[in-house]
């Protein structure tokens, strides 16, 4: 199949030199792959991924939720371990960041104003 009629491995030499460059070109994606983030808010399974640059300083978003309070992000779905407040994005990682959030009490509510009020 890969050998020409004259039975020389020219056929041979084409198939290694193929597979040497497929090779080659995952190895390239792998080693430049740019280092990415996914943000998992954990209100109803919304994740987002986003790429850095190597060497940028990551700060990772606040987010709001009505009726919660945003308690940060966390390196684990048990939210035991907290991630840092910021990090250097580096090489290849693929970090996943899980969001915690508490639910308000009365207490920590924000008061509603009533806008029609005219009271000054």
């Amino acid at each position: 199949m890969f050998l020409s009629e004259t039975g020389d491995a020219v056929g041979w030499i084409i198939f290694g030199a193929l597979l040497f460059l497929i090779v080659l070109g995952i190895v390239l994606a792998i080693v430049f792959r740019s280092p990415r983030v996914t943000y998992v808010s954990n209100d109803g399974n919304v994740a987002t991924t986003v790429k850095y640059k190597r060497g940028v300083t990551v700060c990772p978003p606040r987010l709001t939720r009505l009726g919660y309070r945003f308690d940060g992000w966390y390196n684990d779905r048990e939210f035991e371990s907290p991630a840092p407040e910021t990090f250097v994005a580096k090489g290849r990682a693929h970090t996943a960041l899980y969001a915690k959030w508490v639910r308000r009490t009365e207490a920590e509510s924000p008061v509603e104003r009533d806008e029609s009020s005219s009271v000054q």
